[in-house]
């Protein structure tokens, strides 16, 4: 897993969005979000910056929601692959950016579920 720091995140957003970065303003419902975790995993990694929008400008999480977005990506994190997704917060110019890098899985029997999709 890649370590975020502030200068990573601004290469990063740099670079712009690809197979293995992705960008969102938000962060989208969990079924969403583990979708894109399981997808990351299955490849060769990859990395979801929330606070940056899709073209680009890093506008950062708002800060009444930074704690609430870091806690909903982990739960989605720990449901799917807990030894394999990094969570965390990096700030750049007093703006919060959100993140979870995920690394490759080793080895992969089937395409991974969260414990609620199992469970349905």
């Amino acid at each position: 897993m890649i370590d975020l720091t502030p200068r990573v995140v601004e290469w990063l957003v740099t670079a712009g969005e690809s197979l293995g970065v992705v960008f969102r303003l938000r962060l989208p419902l969990e079924d969403a979000v583990a979708q894109l975790l399981s997808d990351f995993a299955r490849t060769e990694g990859g990395v979801l910056l929330v606070g940056v929008e899709s073209s680009g400008p890093i506008l950062g999480v708002p800060d009444d929601e930074v704690e609430g977005t870091i806690s909903r990506l982990s739960g989605v994190a720990r449901s799917i692959a807990p030894s394999q997704v990094q969570v965390g917060v990096v700030e750049i110019e007093g703006r919060r950016v959100v993140y979870a890098t995920v690394g490759k899985q080793v080895s992969h029997q089937g395409p991974l579920k969260s414990r609620a999709a199992a469970i349905n």
